[in-house]
């Protein structure tokens, strides 16, 4: 249901009396130009009323409110094709002689209610639950808007922060956050994993988008074996396992170092592990290890510096 179209100061002065069965009334032209055309704009309801004894029309006994559907013009005047006695008035005569009859676009209870009747609010909870379509809700605990389709209530929200207004999108007032909208919200200091943040996606030109907050957490993925001596990329944060594995020859001395930064073939090293066993002593290492971090676009390298041990290496990916 669409609101009735409105003008400002819109009225007209009939331009003869009509009775109480009349089902037409005319204006001049230089009236109705401040009406809205019914037949483009739509039907409205206007206010008829002695204006010769009654300044205001809510003082005259006679007073109606007519709907206008349709109007023509000939000779210099429109005429109107009214529907009588609209919003629990009565049709009446309105041709007392030498009495001047006015018409006026004002606001009347229907337009109070439809208004009232296109846009709702209350808790998410309490929609209701019998539908009205083109309505809107407003739900003031949730602070989201839904729309009426005629069957169910659609959550229009994420449309608000798509197109510009006055020339703003969501991007401008996001901007504020240090003193503004954002700022002014009510802090979640423990979020949960089923909460929604927005984002621009910037892979699909901005657009706004919803993302759960478990999908912004950092996750460990797979593992995956590398070789040594073999320089890699890190696609992502992720971390380098290295585990050796001495060959027990005798007087041996074996070790591994990593590295990782980011030049194309690593220099930097703080990793490193060795194995093996010295003749006059009585211990050996038999297996060691260590766990290399690596930055997102770094490069990295695990080495065999001395002797021929058996090393495994393994990458795993942090945010996949």
């Amino acid at each position: 249901m669409a609101l009735d179209p409105v003008r400002n100061f819109a009225y007209g002065v009939l331009v003869s009396g009509i009775s109480d069965t009349d089902t037409s009334l005319t204006i001049s032209d230089s009236d109705a130009s401040k009406f809205p055309n019914p037949s483009t704009d739509g039907a409205f309801n206007v206010v008829i009323f002695n204006y010769t004894d009654y300044l205001d029309p809510a003082e005259d006994p006679d007073v109606e409110i007519v709907r206008v559907t349709a109007s023509s013009s000939s000779g210099g005047n429109t005429t109107y094709t009214i529907a009588r006695g609209q919003e629990g008035t009565t049709a009446k005569s309105h041709n007392t002689a030498d009495k001047t009859y006015r018409i006026i676009l004002a606001p009347t209870k229907k337009m109070i209610e439809d208004i009232e009747t296109k846009v709702l609010s209350g808790t998410d909870a309490n929609k209701p639950t019998t539908y009205k379509k083109d309505r809107f809700y407003w739900a003031t605990d949730t602070k989201k808007l839904y729309w009426d389709n005629g069957s169910s209530w659609v959550d229009v929200s994420a449309q608000l922060n798509v197109d510009k207004v006055d020339g703003k999108d969501a991007s401008d007032f996001f901007q504020k956050a240090g003193t503004g909208e954002i700022n002014a919200l009510t802090e979640k200091t423990s979020p949960v994993d089923n909460d929604i943040v927005l984002i621009e996606d910037s892979e699909d030109n901005y657009a706004k988008k919803k993302v759960k907050k478990n999908n912004l957490v950092s996750k460990l993925g797979e593992l995956v074996s590398k070789s040594t001596n073999t320089v890699y990329q890190a696609a992502t944060d992720g971390f380098v396992y290295v585990k050796v594995l001495a060959s027990l020859g005798t007087d041996t001395q074996e070790w591994v170092s990593g590295y990782t930064d980011a030049n194309a073939n690593p220099t930097t090293t703080y990793w490193g592990a060795g194995v093996g066993r010295v003749s006059n002593y009585s211990g050996y290492i038999r297996l060691n290890s260590f766990t290399m971090p690596v930055k997102k676009g770094n490069y990295w390298k695990v080495v065999i510096e001395n002797g021929g041990p058996t090393v495994y290496v393994a990458w795993q990916p942090l945010g996949t």
